[in-house]
């Protein structure tokens, strides 16, 4: 019987994406998508196979000295064959190691939890945007002077604003019976009073009910910003090339980035992937978009996530092999046909489906409406208490106006 030819292959364990069942020398059985894409392709091959891990745990970055890390340096110096994990085909890779026919094209882009709802103490002013409140400003003056043209001065027009005014929060609005020729158009202020109000209580009701979700990022600028500003870190894979794609980037808020990147040696752990992204909310997560979809696109129960729309390094994606390597023609064959039949995708698809049933039961942040809390109504009580101390000093002030005129009075006729 025939030996079967042994490979040394490089990997890095990933939930969901890689992994073993039982740890084995030779010929473990293969869990994850990319795990089973390659137990596919190693069957094919016929061969036997051993598993090796970059002690490093980086995917493969160019160090001043011209050697190479991870899974890219581990096959530039013959210690793996080859090696895979969403490794990116670019021109500087090429000249440590070859690459095998791309079994998929990808880029990178980046993901967030979204921030926390907020709670405003002045969400009444919410329902309406500045623009609509000058004009119902500038509505108000311009009707309260019509009315005081029409009522002919027997009112004074502090007065009549203020009527004007009470109408629009539901007091009743008392006219001179000698004016019912202009009944119409108080009729007319009166239905416009109607509607207004209720618009503003039907939106002011689902702002207090529901939270605000807080303006988030979803571009690369934005992010640019947020960096410079400190609100976030990027966590990029260590060893990825597009902490160099970033930092010599032509665009300048990519530029940004990427240095901020290195000067804070920001990085993430591809082993520890889902604590590093799922623990604060500060943290934007840089990756290949298709392992960015397979974890947090639709899988409600992980949390509310965005994904960003935009991608940068798109390349495509292929094994990392030793140069002139022995097997890379039939390598290459099978890749082709795999890739045809769509075999990498029904893969992801399968696993994608096991990590919704393996973590169903992990509670999402609550989405449900809560309840009114004095926090919520604190702008409110605060105009609200405002207004009843200006009152208390007025009556103050009138009950000693009155005193003291009454006095006065007295002291008049005594003398």
């Amino acid at each position: 019987m025939k030996q079967k030819s042994l490979l040394k292959v490089a990997a890095m364990t990933s939930p969901y994406i890689f992994g073993t069942k039982k740890e084995s020398v030779r010929n473990p059985e293969l869990t994850g998508y990319e795990g089973k894409y390659l137990q596919l392709i190693l069957n094919v091959l016929d061969v036997d196979f051993e598993l090796i891990r970059p002690p490093d745990n980086e995917i493969g970055r160019k160090t001043t000295d011209g050697n190479w890390t991870g899974l890219i340096g581990m096959v530039q110096r013959g210690e793996a064959d080859f090696s895979l994990g969403s490794l990116f085909m670019t021109n500087q890779r090429n000249e440590a190691v070859s690459f095998s026919t791309p079994y998929t094209v990808t880029g990178v882009t980046f993901v967030l939890r979204k921030p926390r709802y907020e709670f405003s103490n002045f969400a009444y002013v919410y329902p309406f945007d500045v623009l609509t409140w000058l004009l119902i400003l500038f509505s108000l003056v311009i009707i309260s002077a019509l009315f005081f043209v029409i009522i002919r001065q027997k009112i004074s027009f502090s007065r009549i604003f203020l009527a004007t005014y009470g109408s629009i929060i539901n007091q009743p609005m008392i006219l001179p019976k000698e004016q019912k020729n202009w009944n119409w158009l108080f009729g007319l202020w009166l239905l416009f009073v109607a509607v207004l109000s209720l618009c503003y209580t039907v939106c002011l009701l689902s702002f207090l009910s529901i939270p605000f979700e807080k303006n988030t990022i979803t571009t690369f600028q934005q992010l640019s910003v947020a960096v410079q500003k400190g609100t976030h870190r990027v966590l990029p894979p260590k060893g990825s090339f597009i902490i160099d794609y970033l930092a010599t980037s032509e665009v300048d808020y990519l530029r940004i980035i990427g240095r901020e990147i290195i000067r804070n040696n920001w990085y993430f752990d591809v082993t520890d992937m889902l604590s590093t992204v799922t623990s604060r909310r500060d943290i934007v997560h840089l990756d290949s978009r298709h392992e960015l979809e397979f974890y947090f696109a639709g899988h409600k129960f992980w949390g509310d996530y965005i994904i960003s729309s935009e991608d940068i390094g798109v390349s495509p994606i292929g094994f990392a092999l030793r140069k002139n390597c022995s097997f890379a023609e039939k390598l290459n064959s099978i890749i082709s046909r795999t890739r045809d039949a769509g075999l990498f995708e029904k893969f992801m698809k399968n696993e994608s489906l096991k990590l919704r049933m393996d973590v169903s039961d992990v509670l999402a942040e609550s989405k449900t409406p809560k309840q009114l809390s004095i926090n919520n109504l604190m702008g409110v009580f605060l105009i609200s208490l405002i207004g009843i101390s200006c009152s208390i000093v007025v009556l103050i002030f009138e009950i000693i106006f009155y005193n003291f005129s009454k006095c006065k009075r007295i002291m008049k006729s005594e003398m």
